[in-house]
């Protein structure tokens, strides 16, 4: 068992479901939280007269002592996780609804199944893994797909800091995920990766100080957190394809006017 501020969590067991063979959810009630999570085909859930169509990289939380089933029968091929726990807080664990659509991190899952089925783990990391599972579902729906605001947060505020060496952990840690889900989510939104999208920021702010200031190319590296000008040099070529100064005296040639 692990105690939080908020709840303690204990792991009960966990397993795949897989068939090829049309089948139904049969009607159970169980004295555990049940978390499903989807992986291929449809299963219809059935939860105090609450029907859900779960599809790939859905999940749901059953609860405990209420009965629940399947209303539909499911064509093949079916597989999904379960993953049976036991809260003493659930409200405490932060997850805003029990249906979760389109979660794509489905590799957590798997570890859990690793580390459960494996000898060479404390007896305590099925429940640090679970956890971890859970606080990315409450992170996800705290920030779900329908509200992308915190992606356009976080790029806003990439591209204000973009004068610093930025770091997807950093980000990330923002709003309480990991980095490996806050770059999927990322793409998701701007079809480009978080580090791409770092790198591109990176390089609007040196191109700007290169084309509208007189600074120095030692001055720019300094301003923008390089740790030397050899550094900052071979950034930008790597990117460009050129160096600082090439690209400045690229674009010297300029029309002014006053009028």
């Amino acid at each position: 068992m692990i105690t939080t501020d908020n709840f303690n969590l204990e792991y009960v067991y966990s397993g795949v479901f897989s068939t090829e063979q049309t089948w139904i959810h049969p009607e159970k009630t169980e004295i555990t939280y049940e978390l499903i999570y989807v992986i291929s085909g449809d299963v219809f859930l059935e939860e105090n007269k609450q029907r859900y169509h779960l599809r790939k990289n859905d999940a749901i939380i059953l609860k405990p002592g209420i009965s629940h089933k399947g209303y539909l029968i499911s064509s093949p091929p079916v597989s999904f996780y379960w993953i049976h726990f036991h809260t003493d807080n659930f409200e405490g664990i932060n997850i805003k609804t029990n249906y979760i659509k389109n979660f794509t991190d489905s590799s957590m899952f798997k570890k859990l199944l690793h580390v459960a089925n494996s000898s060479n783990y404390p007896n305590y990391s099925q429940e640090a893994v679970l956890l971890n599972i859970l606080n990315e579902l409450a992170a996800f729906t705290l920030h779900s797909k329908e509200d992308y605001k915190f992606i356009r947060d976080a790029a806003e505020w990439i591209r204000i800091n973009s004068h610093t060496k930025i770091y997807i952990e950093d980000i990330a840690s923002k709003y309480m995920l990991n980095p490996q889900y806050f770059s999927k989510l990322f793409k998701r939104y701007y079809s480009i990766g978080l580090k791409e999208y770092i790198s591109i920021e990176r390089m609007n702010m040196a191109k700007n100080l290169l084309c509208n200031t007189s600074y120095s190319i030692k001055e720019i590296s300094f301003i923008m957190n390089f740790e030397n000008e050899n550094e900052f040099i071979n950034y930008f070529k790597y990117h460009q394809n050129q160096t600082p100064t090439k690209f400045r005296n690229s674009l010297s040639n300029t029309h002014m006017n006053n009028k």
